[in-house]
């Protein structure tokens, strides 16, 4: 194993660990990394974070995205502000994506 490869599977055990990510993502990104390599494992690993991170709010589907309610004030701890900036981030990029002739067309 490399030292990049060896970081990497430290960064999977600590994300797991964290609750981060759960156990089928963790045995995905260990096959990915094993298939297509690092890059692609760690590309995995922070797809899996973000999405973990923002799935109260976003939700991938099959054809297109579900944002959830939600409900802003400015009282909201900023955590959760940045969890729905994100989620919000993300169902812009999946339109502009198909908007640019990219997924979905």
């Amino acid at each position: 194993m490399t030292i990049e490869n060896l970081e990497l599977q430290e960064q999977i055990r600590e994300s797991f660990q964290a609750g981060r990510i759960n156990a089928d993502q963790e045995r995905s990104i260990r096959w990915i990394t094993g298939k297509y390599g690092n890059e692609a494992g760690l590309h995995t690993l922070q797809y899996f974070e973000k999405m973990n991170s923002i799935s109260a709010y976003f939700e991938n589907q099959v054809k297109g995205f579900k944002i959830h309610e939600f409900y802003y004030h400015p009282n909201l701890p900023g955590s959760e502000k940045q969890k729905i900036a994100q989620a919000l981030k993300e169902a812009l990029a999946v339109l502009e994506a198909e908007l640019k002739g990219g997924p979905g067309k």
